[in-house]
């Protein structure tokens, strides 16, 4: 399966690995990753750098596939600045920002050659995260709780809105993960899906697999 997501984070389907918090390991973002998804661990649950550094080290050694770190909301700026610093030095493909104002990471990152990844849950947060310089933003319902300021649209309501206001691809994200969410999903014009729930990914996997053996390449639908 071929769109604008799988191109720029150089996976083989556009499936995103969920934070899942304290479970979003590296034996578990390595197995996602190696699926042909993109897997992440969660800075925040770590965290020390020192934990954060032996993660990300951990996941090389699982796989030779892209992989993200995820920096959700951290009350700490310092220990987000040092945990960020670390994920820099150790080359990590893809950041993605998860629950807090993406500026400060951006500044961080400037110069750096890390793709990103943001969550939004609004039309105007999706175009500051386009004018800040994110290759992709993850677009959330009210439904889901993430620390964002909340609308009162479900995600699929909330997709073509985002879609039609930015230019970067758009990834669906809260409470999808089997062959009916990502093709309706697909349907409403997003590149890709993030699935929060592990029972959900062979699902998600297997209908995949099944647009791609039938040759559906998908781009802006």
């Amino acid at each position: 399966m071929k769109t604008r997501v799988t191109e720029i984070f150089r996976i083989k389907y556009p499936i995103v690995q969920g934070g899942f918090s304290c479970y979003a390991n590296a034996k578990l973002a390595a197995s996602v990753s190696n699926a042909g998804g993109l897997g992440q661990i969660t800075a925040a649950t770590l965290r020390t750098p020192e934990k954060l550094q032996e993660e990300i080290r951990k996941v090389v050694a699982l796989t030779d596939k892209p992989f993200s770190v995820n920096f959700a909301f951290i009350r700490d700026n310092e220990k987000y600045t040092e945990l960020l610093e670390v994920a820099i030095e150790e080359k990590v493909p893809v950041i993605t920002i998860t629950g807090t104002n993406p500026q400060p990471v951006f500044e961080q990152l400037k110069g750096e050659n890390i793709r990103t990844l943001v969550l939004v849950s609004g039309v105007r947060q999706a175009q500051k995260a386009e004018a800040l310089g994110a290759d992709a933003v993850m677009a959330v319902g009210q439904r889901v709780r993430v620390g964002l300021d909340r609308n009162n649209m479900k995600t699929m309501a909330l997709i073509p809105l985002v879609r039609d206001s930015i230019s970067i691809p758009v990834i669906a994200s809260g409470r999808i993960g089997d062959e009916r969410g990502l093709l309706a999903a697909l349907a409403c014009g997003v590149e890709g899906i993030e699935v929060h729930a592990l029972s959900l990914y062979r699902s998600a996997f297997k209908r995949a697999r099944y647009i791609s053996r039938h040759s559906l390449h998908l781009g802006m639908i």
